[in-house]
């Protein structure tokens, strides 16, 4: 047929939503590096694997992108 332009605003919001979710993946990652590394300064390292195995339950997709 044609250009459709409310499945093209659907395929639109889909990916900045999908950009969204990205980067708040990448986000928790980073911040847990970033905790990893205090952690690894001060010691803490059987606190700090505690938090990465919750934060790994709660984001099991993240678990990808943090092994990278």
């Amino acid at each position: 047929m044609g250009f459709h332009p409310s499945l093209n605003m659907m395929h639109l919001i889909q990916s900045v939503a999908t950009d969204r979710w990205q980067l708040f993946k990448r986000t928790v990652v980073y911040l847990m590096a970033c905790l990893k590394r205090r952690a690894n300064k001060r010691d803490l390292s059987n606190e700090w694997h505690q938090l990465e195995e919750s934060a790994l339950e709660r984001f099991p997709t993240a678990a990808t992108i943090y092994d990278l």
